[in-house]
């Protein structure tokens, strides 16, 4: 990750209970992006969303196949 200033931030709500207390907690959905973890943070509370981790962002993209055209890298928009 870069500064903090170059990654964006999501929340992660999780679900409820587990069958058993060593099982992962369940993802209910993902919200974002935002552009810090202020942000996330504060839209978590303005929501009265509970149960929630506030996460840098990334996207695991797969390799473009040998043939297929390749799509350029998003660009922030600059101000």
């Amino acid at each position: 990750m870069g500064r903090e200033s170059d990654d964006l931030y999501g929340l992660i709500q999780f679900g409820g209970a587990t069958l058993r207390p060593t099982d992962p907690p369940t993802v209910r959905r993902v919200i974002g992006p935002f552009p810090n973890a202020a942000a996330a943070s504060r839209y978590a509370i303005d929501a009265g969303l509970r149960d929630v981790a506030v996460v840098p962002l990334s996207v695991a993209v797969p390799p473009t196949p040998a043939g297929w055209p390749a799509v350029p890298a998003p660009r922030r928009a600059t101000p």
